[in-house]
């Protein structure tokens, strides 16, 4: 048993929001949205090929490394863990609690706040010569990027305009292609005509949201967008998921996966499975994975855009089957690219 487990974050039941947005797929039903993503993917693959090739990874200073497997170590996570939820704590010493979806947006929330744990990992583990967004979770300066800039370059990408809703493609195309815009660009916030720092990285306004989503203001802002990632390949198995989030690339995944509690573990956390008596059409993260006093892995399946407490830990066997019998799009958040200008510096 370890000491002092912390699983504060973890979900126990799952419960659904009220009024709750779903946002992948949009009016599409599961085998026509699967079809779309893998015509999707194999268009990207072909017109971008060096963005799904096998890349080498900057190792991580080996003493970050023994710092955070103490720190996972006293958070009830065993020998061999990989729990980026755990970063924010670790490097800030508190959690980043960005608010809930507001619409269905759920392929840029949830996949952003990945994008934010690579981010750091990429600065402080790998020691890279890059400088965060921002200093918070709220306000201008954002370690998050500005989420409409991205949630309506991908839409337009996709040809979606009315209503809400994304697939996992055009989101993979957009971070690639696209960039991302910071919060605090300075356009953007008097463009906004808001100082509520509430509204970023995600707005509180749906109106706001969903004129983004429109395709509106793009060609505006697109001068101003940078960043963006190097490589964004598909993962279509358990075994290069695991390799994947050894090396903090978080992995967005969209599907029809429902989750609920399974049971209880020893350790202190809930144990979670699939729910086959629901459908969300809906998109998560995988944030990492840790091992129990038994040795068994959990894998960290984040659905944090649906608020705190919404992070499931499901046993490795039951994420193979996943990839095995259920029709999953996932897609690995790669190397987040340095500022244009550094880029240039380098060369």
């Amino acid at each position: 048993m370890p000491n002092n487990p912390d699983f504060s974050r973890f979900a126990d039941e799952v419960v659904i929001p009220e009024n709750v947005q779903y946002g992948w797929a949009p009016d599409t039903d599961e085998k026509t949205a699967v079809y779309r993503e893998r015509e999707g993917l194999d268009r990207l693959a072909n017109d971008m090929p060096v963005a799904f090739s096998t890349k080498d990874d900057i190792a991580p200073d080996p003493e970050i490394i023994t710092k955070f497997n103490q720190f996972q170590k006293d958070r009830g996570r065993f020998p061999g863990s990989c729990d980026w939820s755990l970063m924010d704590e670790f490097i800030w010493g508190r959690k980043l609690l960005w608010l809930p979806q507001i619409i269905g947006s759920c392929v840029v929330s949830n996949t952003f706040r990945g994008v934010v744990i690579r981010h750091q990992y990429q600065v402080v583990f790998q020691g890279q010569a890059q400088e965060y967004y921002g200093v918070n979770e709220f306000s201008s300066k954002n370690f998050a990027f500005y989420c409409p800039y991205t949630y309506g370059c991908a839409r337009k990408r996709g040809n979606l305009r009315g209503g809400d809703g994304l697939f996992g493609d055009v989101m993979a195309e957009s971070m690639l292609k696209d960039g991302f815009l910071l919060c605090s660009t300075p356009e953007l916030v008097s463009h906004l005509n808001t100082n509520n720092p509430k509204d970023y990285p995600e707005p509180q306004n749906p109106a706001i949201y969903r004129d983004w989503g429109n395709w509106n203001h793009i060609e505006r802002f697109k001068q101003y967008a940078d960043f963006g990632l190097d490589y964004c390949p598909p993962i279509t198995n358990v075994d290069d998921l695991v390799k994947s989030l050894k090396t903090c690339n978080p992995v967005y995944c969209c599907s029809m996966l429902a989750i609920k509690k399974k049971g209880n573990h020893p350790d202190g956390f809930a144990i979670h499975t699939r729910n086959t008596g629901d459908q969300w059409a809906h998109n998560m993260c995988f944030h990492g994975f840790f091992y129990a006093s038994d040795g068994e892995m959990y894998i960290v399946f984040s659905n944090e855009s649906w608020g705190e407490q919404h992070i499931y830990a499901v046993h490795y066997n039951e994420v193979k089957n996943w990839f095995q019998t259920q029709n999953l799009t996932c897609y690995q958040i790669g190397n987040v690219k340095a500022p244009t200008s550094m880029q240039l510096i380098a060369a």
